[in-house]
């Protein structure tokens, strides 16, 4: 049996093991973004997440927060879950700020994950 030309041109591009990690973008804050503890808008991290087999998952984004320098965070128990949250309770704050670093990731059924790390500063 024959493969289609457009599966055979999907396999190659996304190998072997068939479709591609889940497209997880932050939308909000920005990197470096400074944020002001009892603010409004609070610390809100939105993202979207989306794979070419599940479609939209945003609502499986896991957040983790660290403070100081960047780490992998897969190790990291979820800190919060969902396509927008409030991490205002989970960021160290100081004065002057402190730095820290949200890591959201996304897997998609088949295993796939994709994550992003963004730092911004909190503080009084």
């Amino acid at each position: 049996m024959r493969m289609h030309p457009r599966l055979k041109a999907r396999r190659g591009r996304f190998g072997a093991g068939g479709l591609s990690a889940p497209v997880l973008i932050v939308t909000s804050p920005e990197e470096g973004k400074l944020l002001r503890a009892g603010g409004s808008p609070p610390a809100t991290f939105t993202g979207t997440a989306a794979d070419d087999l599940d479609g939209d998952i945003s609502a499986n984004i896991i957040w983790s927060v660290t403070t100081g320098s960047p780490t992998n965070g897969f190790g990291s128990p979820a800190d919060a879950t969902g396509a927008s949250v409030d991490l205002s309770g989970l960021l160290t704050v100081g004065s002057p700020a402190v730095s820290n670093t949200v890591i959201a990731r996304v897997s998609d059924s088949g295993g796939k994950v994709s994550s992003v790390t963004r730092t911004v500063t909190f503080g009084d």
